[in-house]
């Protein structure tokens, strides 16, 4: 869980004013090959911290993008995010891609967890979107897999593939962490979010961390993508995440029903909207 105490809100201060001092360290593997991790990874989308994130996406896709149509997902992961994005958008159809195959044996078993018919996933390298035909998706998402990026240019190339697929008006929707500014901030978030899943699940969230990118350095990669100009926002509450949307469709929103399972979790929900309620 997400936890609001003194010791956060110290981390919290640190990280709005205080200078960046850590810089980055991308992570070795940019795609999950190991089957214990990917198992972690899913039950910290169902119970843990990342189920709180997950609702928050779902809330600002549903408010920026369009509610019908074909939809893209880059790097879906254990598929649960888009599970539940799916069931949220019955009338659009998503197609789900990752490199990895048991990752994408995992997504493919929370679609079918979560009822939703109307998500496929396919096996595809987010740095070769030009082999899928260009101008067919409404909407394109890209959620908490730019941190695995190697190099500022692999950004590049991912936001040049997904401006060509996505058609003329559509809505492009980008989320990711942003990295904390000292290696001590890093290691307060990985030990308030990511302790409880084991050591494995807790090395690799720290990783992620350090590899993930600056507001100021996506915001200049963005100035050499076809989506200059997009929106980019940081939470005006912390400095954890960032979005980007380039959307023609903004402020549509539609009521979705919840999927977070506790009272804490909609508690840290609530406390990470407040975060973004200037601008979302």
């Amino acid at each position: 869980m997400l936890r609001f105490g003194p010791t956060f809100f110290t981390y919290l201060l640190r990280q709005r004013f205080g200078p960046q001092r850590l810089r980055r360290q991308p992570e070795m593997d940019m795609v999950m090959l190991d089957e214990e991790q990917d198992r972690e990874f899913a039950l910290d989308g169902e119970f843990g911290a990342l189920a709180v994130v997950y609702e928050m996406v779902i809330y600002a896709v549903l408010r920026a993008g369009p509610h019908s149509g074909k939809a893209l997902d880059i790097a879906s992961g254990s598929g649960q995010l888009l599970s539940k994005l799916a069931l949220s958008l019955p009338e659009m159809r998503f197609t789900g891609t990752d490199l990895s195959d048991h990752m994408l044996h995992v997504a493919r078993a929370s679609a079918r967890t979560y009822g939703a018919s109307n998500v496929e996933f396919i096996k595809q390298d987010m740095f070769a979107l030009e082999t899928l035909a260009p101008q067919q998706f409404d909407l394109i998402t890209w959620s908490l897999a730019m941190h695995h990026c190697q190099r500022q240019r692999d950004v590049i190339r991912v936001l040049e593939g997904a401006h060509r697929l996505l058609k003329p008006g559509g809505t492009f929707f980008l989320w990711d962490i942003i990295r904390p500014k000292t290696g001590p901030t890093a290691v307060a978030f990985a030990d308030m979010y990511n302790r409880g899943r084991g050591s494995w699940f807790y090395q690799d969230s720290l990783d992620s961390y350090k590899a993930a990118f600056t507001f100021q350095e996506l915001d200049s990669l963005l100035a050499q993508s076809p989506f200059a100009g997009a929106r980019h926002i940081q939470p005006t509450l912390g400095n954890f995440f960032q979005i980007v949307c380039a959307s023609q469709s903004w402020g549509s929103q539609r009521p979705f029903r919840s999927f977070l399972k506790t009272p804490t979790q909609r508690l840290d929900y609530w406390m990470l909207r407040l975060g973004f309620a200037r601008e979302w």
